[in-house]
């Protein structure tokens, strides 16, 4: 992507010369604005609406449950781009994580669309809360060792 700042300059994204608050940065980060949101639509949508439909209000708040949650890994497409997205979420430390988060989106949606199971639906919505949870937690240095630590000494 390029990109001119006031001056005239242009750069691109991907070349290490602007520095973190270039503008190239900023369009980085305007742009990233967008499945966010996406995702808070899909949440205010589902939570308060899709809950209360009769006979298919589950169904409907498990498929919206899961675009949220994928509209909200896609949001840092925006920032480093798509193939460098994927590199990193198959990358060794968190390829367990991603493996988790997939199958719970198609666990979920299958549940909703063939099986027709409701509890599996909700079950499949918590376990993708907390996969995610976990998968979030992988970009954050040590952060999954703190929070195995937390809970080693809560149950001991």
């Amino acid at each position: 992507m390029r990109c001119t700042d006031e001056s005239g300059r242009r750069g691109r994204t991907d070349e290490g010369g602007e520095g973190p608050g270039g503008p190239c940065a900023l369009l980085a980060v305007a742009w990233q604005g967008g499945p966010p949101r996406a995702n808070a639509l899909c949440l205010i949508f589902q939570g308060t609406f899709l809950l209360w439909v009769p006979r298919k209000g589950l169904y409907l708040f498990a498929v919206f449950y899961t675009f949220g949650n994928i509209a909200s890994i896609g949001s840092t497409v925006f920032l480093m781009g798509p193939m460098k997205q994927l590199k990193r979420m198959f990358e060794p430390t968190r390829l367990i994580a991603t493996i988790m988060v997939l199958l719970c989106f198609a666990l979920t949606l299958c549940s909703a669309f063939w099986w027709h199971n409701k509890g599996l639906a909700l079950i499949f919505c918590i376990l993708q809360s907390l996969a995610l949870t976990w998968y979030s937690l992988s970009y954050i240095p040590y952060a999954r060792d703190a929070v195995k630590k937390c809970f080693a000494v809560c149950l001991a």
